[in-house]
């Protein structure tokens, strides 16, 4: 199937999941298009579309609204979880604490560098890091709510890397 058509597929799943309004924009049925590609070989259902590319809806008008404080971290972590299907792959990329302060204390980079990775880019209004992370940590956090860790890896540059699966 071509994502133009799988594109008009998955409108209706994201739509009685209050993913997007009863009629999205033109610049919505865009965003979605860009994103098929890369979900369509992942996809067993067109249901599973809904925790895949939700996140990137977030917010839009006549969207459900995105109910948590970003602040809230876990609260954050229990919202995408719940956002994803059954069998749904969450893989988070953040900066790993113990990368940092490894290379921080290396005293090899600039403290432009250092404060980039640490706070990173901020030449937008949410490119920035609210919490920080170990694996360990992440690892936890993703158990307890019942995800099954696939990988996770740290020293990634500064960051670590989790993918976990949501349990059936």
């Amino acid at each position: 199937m071509n994502a133009d058509d799988l594109t008009k597929r998955i409108v209706p799943f994201l739509t009685d999941a209050g993913v997007l309004p009863d009629a999205p924009t033109g610049e919505q049925l865009k965003v979605l298009r860009s994103a098929v590609p890369l979900i369509s070989e992942r996809m067993e259902t067109l249901s599973q579309a809904i925790g895949m590319v939700g996140f990137l809806f977030a917010g839009e008008p006549g969207a459900e609204p995105f109910a948590v404080d970003p602040d809230d971290a876990a609260k954050l972590l229990d919202e995408w979880i719940r956002l994803l299907a059954p069998g749904g792959i969450l893989h988070l990329k953040t900066p790993d604490l113990t990368a940092l302060a490894e290379f921080i204390l290396r005293g090899t980079e600039s403290d432009e560098t250092k404060a980039y990775r640490v706070y990173g880019g901020q030449d937008y209004a949410e490119n920035f890091h609210r919490a920080g992370f170990t694996v360990p940590l992440l690892r936890s956090l993703l158990e307890a709510r019942g995800m099954e860790i696939l990988e996770a890896r740290g020293h990634e540059g500064t960051n670590l890397v989790i993918t976990a699966r949501k349990r059936n």
